[in-house]
């Protein structure tokens, strides 16, 4: 056996709801890589990259109503680029980078599987990446304008 995954679930629901609407929450997502092609494709083994922030508004904000939409907005936006001190991100104003996603929040979801996780999700409009265009309509630009972002003292 080359490797071996485990899925289940870490927190019920009202734990799940209980924390994602603390003050204190900032949600992140972690998996190994989030590309679809090329050889780093194949060590993607995590949906949350593709989906973990869809799945985070379609649950909670639209399906169980445990935060607003624009409390959780900044719960992946403004608080985490804080947190790690990410200056100019986070917050959409002027001089500062970027970084839009234009999405209908009544359609938003997850394609992604643990079966098939490299999956975009649906109900995306538009990604902006330091303010050029990246996705639109679910095709990607073939813009490479990210770049590795680190705390900025």
């Amino acid at each position: 056996m080359d490797e071996l995954i485990l899925v289940g679930e870490l927190f019920a629901e009202e734990h799940l709801a209980e924390m994602v609407s603390h003050p204190d929450f900032s949600l992140g997502v972690d998996g190994y890589t989030s590309v679809d092609k090329g050889p780093l494709s194949e060590v993607t083994m995590s949906q949350h990259p593709y989906g973990g922030h869809i799945e985070y508004l379609a649950h909670h904000v639209r399906e169980m109503k445990t935060i607003s939409l624009e409390t959780a907005i900044h719960k992946m936006a403004a608080k985490p680029a804080n947190r790690f001190g990410l200056k100019k991100r986070g917050v959409l104003k002027e001089g500062n980078f970027a970084d839009v996603v234009v999405f209908d929040p009544a359609n938003v979801r997850t394609k992604s599987t643990v079966q098939q996780p490299r999956a975009y999700p649906e109900g995306i409009q538009l990604v902006v990446v330091n303010g050029t265009i990246a996705v639109k309509n679910g095709e990607h630009s073939g813009s490479m304008t990210g770049k590795v972002l680190r705390r900025m003292s």
